[in-house]
């Protein structure tokens, strides 16, 4: 009833859940020295309602850059929007897949696997399960 007064809603986490188009990345394949993915978290309360303005940060190790919505930003942090949903662009470098020593005609290089997560930072913090992006660098040559 308006008339009683104010109700005060205690916000309970839910789910922090990362998505991406994804989860695969052959730089030698893409012809290029970097590669961009869209990295998307959706975070619901306990209720399974859309959380707007929260902020949330972005963990992928070994990124190069990671942007929010187009430049690249400190920390790591984005903030929800009305529907519980915020997206990161991360860069990586194709420097990430080291050249395997000795290996030549052709060159070999180490695969990367990006644990990428994201922690919801409020008081009642919640962290996503990882999303795993592998980072390869195909042979070139016969």
């Amino acid at each position: 009833n308006e008339e009683e007064g104010e109700a005060t809603m205690t916000f309970v986490p839910g789910t922090l859940i990362l998505s991406a188009a994804t989860t695969y990345v052959d730089f030698t394949a893409l012809g290029a020295n970097t590669a961009q993915l869209s990295i998307t978290g959706t975070l619901q309360d306990f209720y399974g309602n859309p959380v707007n303005g929260a902020p949330i940060a972005l963990n992928a190790p070994g990124a190069a850059n990671i942007y929010w919505p187009i430049a690249p930003i400190s920390n790591n942090v984005g903030t929800t929007d009305e529907d519980g949903v915020v997206t990161w662009v991360v860069e990586y470098d194709i420097g990430i897949c080291a050249w395997i020593v000795g290996t030549t005609d052709p060159p070999q290089y180490e695969d990367f696997t990006s644990s990428i997560t994201a922690t919801l930072l409020i008081a009642q913090s919640i962290t996503s399960d990882p999303i795993d992006i592998l980072l390869v660098r195909t042979p070139e040559g016969p």
